[in-house]
């Protein structure tokens, strides 16, 4: 083995410790939710539950907001980013096939939503999801107030309107356990009041 070759083993052996620590943290984090509210849980108990120091925790998270982040992002960052990149793709094609693409991951994101080990889970009420979820879809929000950039207020408000209402409509149905609509229905008036952009280009 080479001088590169013992380089390269090394930084994987790092990146694996890395790995095996955040999965460490984020285990002790989901399995403390299931006995406490999100809002008792402390950086301390994390720690402690995880079986390292609060200076381990702080060199991979800010707080445990941001770990929360980090959990939504690997449980729904394919879908938030192919949401986003489908919202552009239907807005400059107007294509029915990009509609139904953004309708199929939209239902697929919520099925994975309402099998998650974190969402709709009665242990996790007092979490504040719209402001995480506000901060996944984030690009989605900046795609479409980027596209329509040259345009007048209206349409910045419309864009606006759709976007809370769409989030507001997610959120309503987190807190319902999913029994506030049936997801397709829900998908399906996401997907028409984002096709009502379209009159405006």
């Amino acid at each position: 083995m080479n001088k590169n070759d013992n380089i390269i083993s090394a930084v994987q052996k790092k990146d694996l410790r890395i790995l095996k620590t955040e999965k460490a943290i984020k285990d002790a984090f989901l399995d403390l939710l299931k006995k406490n509210r999100y809002a008792k849980i402390t950086v301390n108990d994390i720690a402690m539950n995880a079986m390292i120091n609060r200076n381990t925790f702080y060199l991979h998270y800010v707080d445990k907001d941001d770990l929360l982040d980090n959990i939504l992002i690997d449980e729904l960052g394919y879908y938030a980013k192919t949401l986003a990149k489908h919202i552009i793709l239907f807005i400059q094609f107007k294509s029915d096939n990009y509609k139904k693409q953004f309708k199929d991951t939209l239902v697929e994101a919520m099925k994975k939503m309402r099998e998650s080990e974190i969402f709709m889970k009665s242990y996790a009420k007092d979490i504040d999801f719209k402001n995480h979820i506000e901060k996944l879809t984030e690009q989605s929000r900046y795609n479409l107030i980027k596209f329509y950039d040259n345009y007048d207020n209206e349409i910045k408000l419309k864009i606006e309107f759709t976007y809370n209402g769409s989030l507001g409509l997610l959120y309503r149905w987190m807190q319902s356990n999913g029994e506030f609509a049936k997801i397709e229905d829900i998908a399906e008036l996401i997907t028409l009041n984002l096709s009502s952009l379209l009159e405006y280009f």
